[in-house]
């Protein structure tokens, strides 16, 4: 669209990276910007990590928040959580499990951490990703591209720190779903 601006964010990113000071006056960024610009997308920013709702609101200058992200308090136990969730999902959810243990006895999650391990295990989370509608729309992750690399060795780095994780579920030898996951003391990002 004309005189609209955006961040850079992949199609498989789950947060944006904007490096706009707080307190920034918008107005001069504008003016900075090549041809008419009217209006700024930074897209997928977290308020809990950096709250771009607060960047000196102006006339010409304004916040219209369009999604939130989805959180989940790491503050209290696992239990106290479930405990929360609607009684049909917890229901449902032991329903699934009883029905794994008997129709598929053979299952495994395999959880990946080390860093030489981490180039397969994103191989395998983009070809599993590549069935699905992502595939199908042509933004499932690709491990021959640039992004498909950049995963990789973001993931391996992170693992040398010990905040890379992969989940794998495997039914006998088929990987059926998969997630990677980076952490830290204050954030988990899948």
């Amino acid at each position: 669209r004309m005189g609209v601006w955006q961040s850079f964010l992949p199609a498989q990113a789950q947060i944006g990276l904007c490096l706009i000071p707080p307190g920034l006056d918008m107005r001069g960024l504008f003016r900075c910007l090549p041809s008419m610009a009217n209006e700024l997308d930074l897209l997928c920013n977290d308020p809990r990590f950096v709250d771009y709702r607060e960047l000196a609101p102006t006339p010409a200058v304004r916040s219209l928040p369009h999604a939130l992200t989805m959180s989940v308090s790491l503050r209290d136990t696992f239990d106290d959580y479930w405990a929360q969730r609607p009684r049909k999902l917890i229901q449902n959810m032991r329903r699934y499990a009883r029905r794994l243990q008997t129709e598929c006895p053979l299952h495994e999650l395999r959880i990946t951490s080390s860093r030489d391990d981490m180039p397969g295990a994103v191989a395998r989370y983009a070809d599993l990703e590549a069935m699905g509608w992502k595939g199908r729309e042509g933004t499932a992750l690709r491990t021959n591209a640039p992004q498909g690399r950049f995963y990789a060795e973001v993931m391996a780095h992170f693992a040398d720190q010990g905040q890379a994780l992969v989940y794998e579920l495997w039914l006998g030898d088929k990987l059926v779903a998969s997630r990677l996951v980076l952490n830290s003391t204050a954030m988990v990002v899948m």
